[in-house]
């Protein structure tokens, strides 16, 4: 299946008031991508995890990005290969953890939507069918496990 035919998908959206360009400049570097999809020390809506790094960050299509999060007092990697980067508009990653536990990783795309107000901040993560045997299960875990703390500190930004 191709996964852009996923129908199991974990959608969250923010509104940011500022323009594609304006918030794009906030994917350009690990330093600048840090101020929102960084450290966050703090509980996510889902429960498990107490926080959150962004451990290597290369934003060019072909490259990484890793990320880790404690589960359970485990410091534990996922992330892999970027798949898309186009500035103002998309940045789109393989998702496993590290080592890999899945068939084929999931993917995860943020996308920047210009609006009259701003710019919709869509993040979509998709390709669960990918994954194996255990999809809708795995999927169920990210649908509980995504909230909206990457995407709200990021319209924090610009809310100031």
């Amino acid at each position: 299946m191709d996964p852009e035919d996923s129908y199991l998908r974990v959608r969250r959206s923010v509104l940011v008031p500022a323009s594609p360009g304006e918030v794009w400049s906030y994917f350009a570097s690990r330093e600048a991508m840090q101020h929102w999809w960084g450290i966050v020390r703090e509980l996510p809506e889902a429960g498990r995890s107490d926080g959150q790094w962004l451990d290597v960050y290369e934003p060019c299509e072909g490259r990484r990005i890793m990320m880790s999060v404690m589960l359970d007092g485990v410091r534990t990697s996922y992330g892999g290969r970027i798949v898309r980067f186009v500035p103002r508009e998309e940045l789109r990653f393989e998702n496993d953890w590290d080592p890999p536990v899945f068939e084929q990783p999931s993917l995860v795309s943020i996308r920047l939507v210009g609006v009259d107000e701003g710019t919709v901040v869509e993040l979509h993560h998709y390709g669960f069918e990918r994954t194996g045997a255990d999809a809708g299960e795995t999927h169920l875990g990210y649908e509980s496990g995504w909230g909206t703390t990457q995407l709200a500190a990021l319209r924090a930004l610009f809310s100031l």
